[in-house]
């Protein structure tokens, strides 16, 4: 990768900047270069060489990331072996991972929704006028399809704080859905030091807000499965089924080199009461169940990095509760179980990132 001459002047440095982006035709050329623009910014900011120079240095990572955004975007659209998929991404042997390519899921990720944002947009974002967040829900507010609007009677309460303080303040639930982070991103927010010793403690909580009568279901990646039920043992909390949510479909980049691809993930079920089964017997009630995850392209839009699919919660919702029945979301992410639970059901939303706060806002029309 590039680096950053010392004895460069930051003119030199952003001339070769600029002449590198104008020249990046492959998705690692890109890469090198927004590590180069970073490098430069860091480097401006050492020396005290000022916030314009710093500001351009960040402008031109923006511009590399967005370029690499636009170009991986394509490869998705192109066939796996025609010749703009391999020109993209600067091989002429099977097309590599994206770890191969020096980049994470979530590299990816952000590339692509710069890369999506309009011009207008983007250059606020450059400038520094508006923080990538901002704009990532400006968009979407402005590529969403229309949803439902709820109705005046919904009885859906949106909470914004943790659910380990506010839980014991909101009594008794008959259904509580927890989709808790499991480190399955690079988000700062899915990042568990102690994960066993977390999962405790939410436990604890929730076992604390069941009602006498109660269904619980909670979500788990399959490399933490072993230690959840070992916690759910340890608090003697009833398994009743192990659950296995099938994903049919799979993003850019779930690749692996020494293991299989993994296309499931756990629910854990504990409760102490009838499931409420439909008098007409079909696969519903079988422990094993496929949804797709939730794209920007479906009508089930993406809005979280970890949503799950709103049919997936409905099927949940509908046979571990009954109408009127009260349910709790203590982790509600894009507030897809207040969608799920419509008007039949009084639903409590708890969300600890002030970002999907405003997302479940929208969404639910709250």
């Amino acid at each position: 990768m590039s680096e950053v001459n010392p004895t460069e002047s930051s003119l030199a440095i952003f001339s070769r900047a600029a002449v590198m982006l104008a020249e990046a035709d492959t998705i690692q050329k890109a890469h090198e270069l927004r590590d180069l623009a970073l490098t430069a910014a860091d480097w401006a900011k050492r020396k005290g060489m000022g916030e314009q120079a710093i500001q351009y240095a960040r402008s031109y990572a923006l511009e590399a990331e967005r370029k690499m955004g636009q170009m991986l975007a394509e490869t998705k659209r192109a066939d796996g072996g025609d010749a703009q998929r391999t020109r993209l991404l600067g091989v002429t042997e099977s097309p590599p991972t994206l770890t191969a390519l020096g980049l994470t899921k979530r590299d990816s990720s952000e590339a692509q929704r710069l890369a999506a944002l309009p011009d207008e947009i983007f250059e606020a974002v450059k400038t520094g006028k508006k923080k990538r967040t901002q704009a990532y829900r400006e968009q979407n507010r402005r590529d969403s399809k229309p949803v439902p609007p709820c109705k005046a009677n919904l009885g859906i309460t949106l909470i914004h704080g943790d659910m380990l303080l506010e839980v014991p303040n909101l009594g008794k639930f008959d259904l509580i859905i927890a989709d808790p982070p499991y480190g399955v991103t690079d988000w700062a927010w899915d990042k568990i030091p102690d994960y066993r010793q977390q999962v405790k403690k939410w436990l604890l909580t929730i076992q604390s807000a069941l009602a006498e009568h109660y269904h619980l279901f909670w979500f788990c990646s399959p490399k933490w499965s072993a230690d959840t039920e070992m916690v759910f043992r340890e608090l003697s909390i009833p398994i009743k089924s192990r659950i296995v949510w099938h994903r049919r479909n799979m993003p850019m980049g779930s690749d692996a080199q020494d293991k299989f691809i993994d296309s499931w993930e756990m629910i854990f079920h504990s409760g102490n009461k009838p499931l409420n089964w439909p008098e007409r017997w079909d696969s519903s009630r079988f422990d094993v169940q496929t949804f797709p995850v939730p794209q920007t392209n479906f009508t089930d839009q993406k809005l979280h990095p970890t949503q799950k699919p709103l049919e997936l919660v409905k099927w949940l919702v509908t046979y571990g509760s009954s109408p009127g029945q009260t349910v709790l979301d203590p982790f509600a992410g894009a507030g897809t179980t207040g969608q799920a639970c419509g008007d039949s059901r009084p639903c409590m939303l708890i969300e600890k990132e002030i970002e999907y706060i405003d997302v479940i806002k929208t969404r639910l029309g709250l």
